[in-house]
């Protein structure tokens, strides 16, 4: 979009076309993508009027674009207040039949009690390890009671209370993939911009059907596939979870949580793969007396040994 004396484009989903004139940026699909001038924008301090300021003292002409995934009622006051007769650009609209979010990613619901949580969660890490996990949580309190309870995985927190220093070392390793998962709240999230996350697991319903959107657009990114998992309680939330199908048009698959024997057959590939790689002749004869005791205490059985091995 463009400011005060030209044309301006507000940008969401479904396409709400102007009054034809001359030389629109939608009429000649001239988004001016070069020597961009970006303002990041974080509710609730929005100021683009500085920098636009100044680069109209020198006489340059602006073009504004503002993309949201959403458009609430400050997005909208905004755009109305920065920008001379806004245009909505608008893909998705109020129609509750179409899906929000994006067609790569998979929506499942899991049963939980509040006190569950951390279990289900430490499970979903077993059954699906080495995958890259962004986990929601509500508040500053339980982000850090989750990373505590998740410490076993090398689990990293963001919120409010975190240095901005601090926030980004976490947030450099988890693109590395020095780090595998992370609890974060909404407002800490925001800088998270990683193509390859391969779950977001939310800890209850979000309160706002914008917020789900967000969220779970934190997977799936750049064409690759992802799964956005909400734990609800089924006794309290069935209904919050059905209204949050009608609103953000996803269609949720209700599973279980990990049971005894998904974990087990996670355990045994993962072993599996531990087996397929190379070890050393050498460090492999220092177990040899061990595992002779462990076939021995099996009765001779050796697979048995090896059954029982794969199961601790």
């Amino acid at each position: 979009a463009v400011p005060s004396r030209h044309h301006s484009v507000h940008a969401r989903h479904r396409v709400h076309r102007p009054q034809p004139a001359a030389h629109h940026p939608l009429d000649k699909a001239c988004f001016r993508t070069h020597a961009c001038l970006f303002t990041v924008v974080s509710p609730p301090a929005f100021s683009p009027v500085p920098p636009l300021q100044a680069a109209e003292a020198d006489g340059r002409v602006c073009q504004m674009a503002l993309f949201s995934a959403t458009t609430p009622h400050w997005v909208k006051r905004v755009s109305q207040t920065m920008m001379s007769n806004p245009v909505s650009v608008d893909l998705v609209g109020n129609d509750k039949d179409v899906n929000r979010t994006s067609k790569t990613i998979t929506h499942q619901a899991i049963s939980c009690q509040q006190n569950r949580v951390s279990k289900v969660i430490k499970d979903l890490a077993l059954l699906h390890q080495g995958s890259r996990v962004l986990i929601f949580s509500d508040t500053k309190w339980e982000c850090s009671k989750l990373q505590l309870e998740l410490g076993s995985f090398g689990v990293f927190a963001l919120h409010g209370d975190i240095s901005q220093a601090e926030r980004e070392k976490t947030l450099a390793s988890f693109r590395k993939g020095d780090v595998r998962m992370l609890v974060a709240t909404d407002v800490a999230a925001r800088g998270i911009d990683v193509d390859d996350v391969d779950f977001v697991i939310q800890t209850s319903i979000p309160q706002k059907a914008d917020s789900y959107v967000h969220r779970s657009g934190r997977t799936g990114r750049a064409g690759r596939k992802g799964t956005s998992i909400v734990l609800f309680n089924g006794e309290k939330e069935g209904r919050a979870l059905q209204n949050l199908q009608q609103e953000t048009g996803c269609s949720f698959d209700i599973i279980g949580a990990p049971n005894r024997y998904a974990l087990a057959s996670s355990a045994a590939a993962s072993v599996s793969n531990i087996i397929k790689a190379q070890v050393p002749d050498e460090i492999a004869a220092q177990f040899a007396t061990v595992a002779e005791e462990l076939v021995e205490k099996c009765g001779g059985d050796s697979t048995r040994a090896l059954q029982v091995l794969c199961a601790t």
